[in-house]
């Protein structure tokens, strides 16, 4: 439940923004936690994205790996293309009674890169694609 919104423009005194306040809270807090959202508090930003197609065989398993080079774990969506032109989130995702996925289990986030691991059951080999968003926050300089 939020309790207050303060819009802030003072700008020779260095405070401005948007800050919205959870109930019971102060608007004049300085912990970030003390709020549903505050302009002056970084948040999630897309470093990078991208889109790839990966081979998997009838009963198979192939992994995909994209590099980044981020120098921490980013937080990784992922989208797959398991039918034509209908994109399924995260991994995890099954189509079909479990026949095509994207697995957690063999599926990574690193420092430089990230893996997805697809299984297939489909009955014949199939080229799936997929795409993701990389996101992070190098928190406030």
């Amino acid at each position: 439940m939020l309790d207050i919104i303060s819009f802030t423009n003072n700008i020779e005194m260095g405070d401005y923004g948007i800050k919205v306040a959870l109930q019971g809270t102060s608007i004049d807090s300085t912990d970030p936690r003390d709020y549903a959202f505050n302009s002056a508090v970084g948040g999630l930003k897309i470093f990078s994205e991208g889109l790839g197609t990966v081979g998997i065989a009838n009963n198979g398993t192939s992994f995909a790996t994209v590099t980044h080079n981020l120098g921490f774990a980013p937080m990784v969506m992922t989208y797959a293309e398991l039918v034509t032109n209908q994109w399924y989130v995260g991994v995890g995702v099954h189509y079909e009674s479990e026949t095509i996925w994207i697995n957690g289990t063999g599926s990574s986030v690193g420092t430089d890169n990230f893996v997805l691991r697809f299984n297939n059951q489909s009955g014949g080999s199939v080229n799936t694609r997929y795409k993701y968003f990389l996101l992070g926050d190098l928190g406030l300089n």
